[in-house]
């Protein structure tokens, strides 16, 4: 696996290095889906058919845990 740049919601970029990536995923219960995971396609897609978004990483949250990982995560 490689680094994955990502779009802040201040519209900046970012790098997460793997090894943060890495650590993420082992403390969740859930799953991390990256492009061109099995899933992720299906996940990526909302309601809205105008709305095309491509996100670094999806989380699946298994529990309330995941969901406040997640957001750590996002503010650093």
């Amino acid at each position: 696996m490689a680094d994955v740049r990502v779009t802040t919601t201040a519209g900046g970029e970012a790098v997460l290095k793997e090894a943060t990536v890495a650590a993420f995923n082992s403390r969740l219960r859930g799953e991390l889906l990256r492009p061109g995971h099995t899933g992720y396609e299906d996940a990526r897609n909302v309601w809205n058919g105008m709305i095309d978004k491509r996100p670094a990483l999806i989380v699946r949250c298994g529990g309330v845990g995941d969901a406040t990982d997640s957001l750590q995560m996002g503010s650093s």
